[in-house]
């Protein structure tokens, strides 16, 4: 095992920037910060890299997220997205720097792994999970600190049992030595904060840390261009599918996720078993109520999953789709939504925008495919800057 040592203040940092890791890194903390050190202050470069989400969605995946950093902060509305001005996100990024923080590990990124921000171009995590992160505890069971720990242990217990891979497309080939010395070269003042190993996991070269919070593991896939870390289980079966990649539409096609290009952003949930059953329990959509609840419980009933998905340019297309039980289902909550969901969403934006033109309104379209009920429609320009200056006339 490779044991870190205690750096001084003059080593690899500036004074004031040694104050960074005083505290153990924990799982699922310092996996996001090695796979989130390029991505606030992102702005305005694209990197040119190959696509590969694919990639990182591990067999079975519950739940999957991606967004294309690159093409999302060069499309022409990213500024009204944010509701800022380029001044004001240059404001932001001093103030982000002046802590010291991004930029002692943007250094750190530069000098060991030979990137920037703008050599990251996507973004992409999945999950698999047999059983919810809930307590399952009764109510009032954690009355006292030794009921309180356990609950603790139990939600730790199950996240290390997860499949869970968050993965970052890079413009340059990455090793798993650089990242061994990214993490190495972090200053910290607690010999114990953080412990690395080497291992072979599936064939691949990959780098254990161990905190006091468990492990996380990290390595590289795609010849380098994919950096993957996550739980053990989840970086196994994410370097498996890496080697055997699967389109999404089939890899989320229980998510309703349509073939052919990979969107933007796209956000796919998949049911199992266990969240129908616990979602046909739920008051909220029991089959039993009255009126309206009933009607959409049961176009809810047996949903195998949905996605949300977006391209951005000019404008943001936003797609919805929900996969469920049958075709008559999707039918039939398409007509709830024709009847009477979106005149209510219609009312609910005109009242936000306080009477300003809304172009989404005319852009609304329902459909369904077989048993997959769709909704599209698309936000412009005109739209977010009607919602981002709403407030300060009220």
């Amino acid at each position: 095992m490779l044991k870190r040592e205690p750096r001084t203040k003059n080593q690899n940092s500036k004074n004031d920037m040694n104050r960074l890791s005083q505290n153990s890194l924990s799982f699922p903390q310092g996996l996001v910060m090695a796979l989130s050190l390029t991505l606030v202050s992102c702005i305005g470069e694209k990197a040119v890299v190959q696509n590969s989400a694919d990639v990182v969605i591990i067999p079975d995946a519950n739940l999957v997220a991606s967004f294309d950093l690159a093409a999302t902060q060069n499309a022409p509305i990213y500024m009204s997205m944010l509701g800022l001005n380029r001044e004001d996100i240059a404001a932001a990024q001093l103030l982000t720097n002046a802590s010291g923080r991004m930029e002692m590990l943007s250094n750190i990124a530069m000098e060991t792994l030979g990137i920037t921000e703008k050599d990251v171009s996507r973004v992409t995590m999945s999950a698999k999970m047999d059983e919810p992160l809930g307590m399952d505890l009764e109510e009032g069971s954690a009355d006292s600190p030794d009921a309180a720990l356990a609950m603790l242990l139990t939600r730790q217990e199950r996240l290390e049992k997860a499949e869970i891979a968050i993965g970052l497309e890079v413009s340059k080939s990455i090793t798993v030595d650089q990242l061994e010395a990214f993490f190495d070269a972090i200053p910290t003042e607690n010999e114990d904060a953080l412990k690395m190993k080497r291992a072979n996991l599936s064939g691949n070269d990959c780098l254990v840390m161990r905190t006091t919070d468990g492990e996380s593991y990290l390595t590289v896939v795609s010849k380098g261009r994919v950096i993957l870390g996550g739980t053990r289980k989840g970086i196994e079966n994410a370097v498996q599918r890496a080697n055997n990649p699967v389109p999404l539409g089939t890899a989320l096609a229980a998510g309703g996720m349509p073939s052919g290009k990979t969107p933007d952003w796209f956000i796919s949930m998949i049911l199992s078993d266990a969240m129908k059953a616990e979602m046909a329990a739920s008051q909220g959509f029991t089959t039993n109520g009255k009126g309206m609840e009933a009607v959409l419980a049961s176009c809810f009933e047996g949903m195998h999953g949905a996605t949300v998905a977006a391209e951005v340019g000019d404008k943001i297309d936003l797609k919805v789709h929900v996969k469920l039980a049958s075709e008559e289902k999707a039918d039939r909550l398409v007509g709830v939504l024709d009847n009477t969901a979106i005149a209510l969403l219609k009312l609910a934006v005109s009242m936000l925008s306080e009477g300003r033109p809304m172009p989404i309104l005319d852009t609304i379209v329902t459909s369904h495919t077989g048993d997959t009920a769709n909704l599209e429609l698309s936000l412009t320009e005109e739209d977010l800057d009607a919602l981002n200056t709403a407030p300060e006339s009220q």
